[in-house]
């Protein structure tokens, strides 16, 4: 019939992922091969307050468009408990992927809510594209970013 197909094979995850997966595993060296060879089939890596803080200033959020306090009060508004399945895999003072969606969002309102901006960005929607400009996330070929996030990485392991 068909080919086998590799079972190891890394589904493709676009660009808010990439950069979530890499930063929410700095903290958590072989928690991965943990998971793997406890039979967990999901990787439940979360991101730190630290690792926002970081991810804001590897990407010139802070202080280009953000104040350090700006991205803690995102993060404090976007970290949220959950209730059912997902409760195991969320704690609390750290981000599951949706929470990092809903902090980048929070980070975009706040660092462009402000009049030097409304000219460029006049409301949320463009706000928010302007921060996955600055992140590197306007298109589904990661080649870059993760070229990007690879040194960014490395530099991190020297600080």
């Amino acid at each position: 019939a068909g080919k086998a197909v590799f079972s190891g094979a890394k589904a493709k995850v676009g660009p808010l992922r990439e950069i979530y997966n890499t930063y929410a595993q700095r903290d958590e060296k072989g928690e991965m091969m943990r998971n793997v060879l406890a039979g967990e089939a999901e990787d439940t890596s979360l991101l730190s307050r630290l690792e926002t803080a970081q991810l804001a200033e590897d990407f010139e959020l802070c202080p280009q468009v953000l104040r350090r306090v700006d991205v803690g009060y995102a993060f404090k508004h976007s970290d949220r408990p959950s209730y059912g399945a997902n409760a195991p895999h969320n704690r609390e003072d750290q981000l599951n992927f949706d929470e990092f969606v809903s902090f980048l969002v929070q980070c975009a309102i706040l660092g462009f809510d402000h009049p030097r901006h409304k000219k460029e960005v006049p409301d949320d929607k463009a706000a928010v594209d302007a921060i996955l400009r600055l992140l590197s996330c306007t298109s589904a070929d990661t080649r870059k970013l993760r070229t990007r996030l690879a040194e960014m990485d490395r530099m991190a392991k020297v600080r």
